[in-house]
């Protein structure tokens, strides 16, 4: 075997031990690179409905996991009603500031009347640290000003930012399909 072939036979294997040092910190920290290393709220807790409420989706179960929102039949978001909020938990996998930005909200609903929501952060869901406000849509925010070296925000609170674009709506406030870390850590 000529020295161009054994070259061809270890860069893949170079490539994927440089991948993994880039993803993993000695602390078990990891940085995702992409959409498909996001990691999804895993429970939702303290589901406050807003006023008006929302007369149609308000299971707050159906904004876990990864975006499946579906407009025939209108399922796999919750909305949150005017001013309403829900707290989600990310259980084992906890927010970390990371290079960029960290955390992704889904809202969904047409470009006339997406809803702004505020959100916040938590390591143990009883003192919150605001983080900012989003315009709707695919939004994503950076922990960089409210996080500390070392910081883990095991919960995030979302909430609506009572715009009132969709407030005389069977769907008022913000329609949230999901919510994910883009950087977490595995550290326990």
């Amino acid at each position: 075997m000529d020295t161009s072939t054994r070259s061809l036979r270890t860069a893949p294997l170079l490539l994927l031990l440089v991948g993994c040092a880039a993803l993993t910190t000695p602390q078990g920290e990891r940085y995702a690179p992409g959409a498909g290393q996001v990691r999804w709220a895993t429970a939702a807790r303290d589901f406050v409905a807003g006023s008006p409420a929302s007369t149609r989706a308000f299971v707050a179960d159906d904004l876990l996991g990864a975006p499946d929102y579906r407009r025939e039949p209108d399922t796999g978001y919750a909305a949150l009603g005017h001013g309403g909020s829900v707290v989600l938990d990310f259980g084992d996998h906890p927010l970390i500031d990371g290079p960029g930005m960290d955390l992704v909200v889904i809202e969904i609903g047409p470009v006339s009347s997406v809803e702004p929501v505020t959100v916040e952060v938590s390591s143990d869901g009883a003192r919150w640290q605001m983080v900012g406000s989003t315009a709707g849509q695919r939004s994503t925010l950076d922990l960089a000003s409210t996080a500390k070296a070392g910081d883990r925000f095991r919960f995030v609170r979302v909430r609506d930012a009572e715009a009132g674009l969709s407030k005389d709506t069977a769907w008022p406030g913000a329609d949230l399909d999901a919510v994910g870390a883009l950087h977490w850590s595995d550290a326990r």
